[in-house]
């Protein structure tokens, strides 16, 4: 059960630059009882799919070229929440 301000979020820099907010996901309302979203307009309340137990698939295009780039997870969580992250495939087009 997420909180609003519980979230978690994916960032990427290409070629050292500066970190961009790629997604995030976070709960949409106060209450613990709320279930995790994607945030689709990245504005901290999830408005996206919920996430389930179900292997979901998501996409994300990341809309700049380079030479290296890095992924990185934050999450934010106040209390004990479970969660795992699975098969993060990153592709690349010529």
């Amino acid at each position: 059960d997420f909180e609003t301000a519980e979230v978690i979020y994916i960032e990427y820099s290409v070629d050292s630059g500066a970190w961009t907010r790629l997604v995030n996901y976070s709960g949409n309302g106060p209450a613990a009882s709320t279930l995790l979203y994607e945030d689709k307009n990245l504005d901290g309340v999830g408005d996206g799919l919920v996430i389930t137990t179900t292997f979901t698939t998501f996409t994300y295009s990341i809309p700049v070229t380079g030479s290296t780039l890095q992924i990185r997870f934050v999450i934010s969580i106040n209390s004990a929440e479970d969660f795992a992250f699975d098969n993060i495939e990153i592709t690349g087009t010529h």
